[in-house]
């Protein structure tokens, strides 16, 4: 994702198993609030209750927005902190 985009969970698209792990895990954070400090370092995860579901082979669950709050992180600068 792009350093300050936002997606919205009914446009992504899950192909394989990895990527229904992370979209699972994203839905977990953003309809609980729950979010790790890593996580929230770089993106902002909020539930979209009043728009349409994401449905897809994989799973429905409510909407919910993701948004990369800063510029990409790399594997260093991520060691460094």
């Amino acid at each position: 994702m792009p350093p300050f985009a936002t997606k919205e969970a009914r446009f992504m698209e899950i192909e394989t198993v990895d990527d229904f792990l992370a979209f699972d895990c994203a839905r977990r954070y953003a309809l609980t609030g729950e979010v790790p400090a890593q996580v929230a370092a770089g993106f902002d995860l909020e539930p979209r209750p009043d728009t349409p579901p994401h449905d897809s082979e994989w799973l429905r669950c409510a909407n919910f927005v993701v948004r990369r709050s800063g510029p990409l992180r790399t594997a260093e600068a991520a060691r460094a902190q």
